[in-house]
């Protein structure tokens, strides 16, 4: 029965204990309130004030009805504390999914400065496999995900940020360690660690040798990149293997060769197309693609 501005006035006069008290509150003209207030007690069809005595005083009725209005009130300032923690990433979640190549390193970083810019931020980060991403985006229990690989899925939008590229690691002792660089022809007679076709990193080895016309021979195959590493710093084999995962290479292990075959690794942003934003989801996105723009410039 009554508005929302027709409850504000009410709760001004209660509280100000006078018409022109409210007024003042409200900055508005007292005779305004007045008439206002007359016409509330009529559609409510009681009086709010006895003013009998020359002033106001609440009757029981006002008394009960601004008892509820202030749990009312309490509510809405609750909201807005609410709606404020909310617009500086406090008391929120965010979920992020990632492949092992960019999970172990880029993702953290990124991580490191959002939270830093909002320190109540609670982090759900997992490593993925390709197949784990549609449903993990979909079921919305993550919001973003970053990868090596694109996600070919009408629900889902898969964004390329940016890129990295193939290098070469090469065990400490042995004797192709000293160059700067090398070729996938000075490996032939090596023993190479490699992943299988179908992985993303296995699409693109085979591509590298698919255009330089050789037919790899491989000892050892993996399924993640970090692993491919952790062997070569173990003296298994030499492995190709993207950049991002090179920068968590042990230097007294192995070393790190510029591949003269030069093959991009690419890196791509998706998240559920109509799934829900947030307001730290999107400072997620934002620093992610900044991070990339820099590191792409270099």
């Amino acid at each position: 029965m009554l508005n929302f501005r027709q409850i504000e006035i009410f709760r001004a006069i209660m509280i100000a204990k006078t018409v022109s008290g409210a007024a003042k509150l409200l900055n508005v003209s007292q005779p305004g309130l007045s008439r206002m207030l007359r016409y509330m007690e009529d559609r409510l069809g009681y009086s709010l004030f006895d003013r009998s005595s020359g002033r106001l005083v609440a009757t029981q009725e006002a008394l009960v009805l601004f008892e509820e209005i202030q749990h009312i009130y309490r509510g809405i300032e609750d909201l807005d504390q609410i709606a404020r923690r909310l617009a500086k990433g406090e008391d929120q979640v965010l979920r992020i999914g990632a492949s092992p190549s960019l999970g172990h390193l880029i993702v953290p970083g990124i991580l490191k400065q959002l939270i830093h810019d909002h320190p109540g931020l609670n982090v759900h980060f997992e490593i993925l496999s390709r197949p784990q991403i549609p449903h993990y985006l979909l079921s919305e229990r993550g919001d973003y995900a970053l990868t090596v690989f694109d996600i070919d899925h009408p629900g889902i939008t898969s964004v390329r940020i940016g890129s990295g590229r193939m290098v070469c690691a090469v065990p400490v002792g042995h004797e192709l360690a000293d160059r700067e660089h090398i070729s996938i022809r000075d490996l032939a007679e090596e023993r190479l660690i490699a992943f299988r076709n179908e992985s993303p990193h296995g699409q693109i080895i085979q591509r590298i040798y698919h255009e330089a016309g050789i037919v790899p021979e491989f000892a050892t195959y993996v399924r993640y990149a970090a692993t491919a590493l952790a062997f070569a710093e173990n003296d298994i084999g030499i492995a190709l293997i993207d950049d991002f995962t090179a920068a968590r290479a042990h230097a007294g292990k192995v070393r790190i060769l510029d591949l003269e075959e030069q093959a991009s690794v690419p890196v791509y942003l998706s998240r559920a197309t109509e799934g829900p934003r947030s307001v730290i989801s999107e400072a997620f996105n934002t620093l992610t693609l900044a991070t990339f723009a820099q590191m792409n410039r270099h």
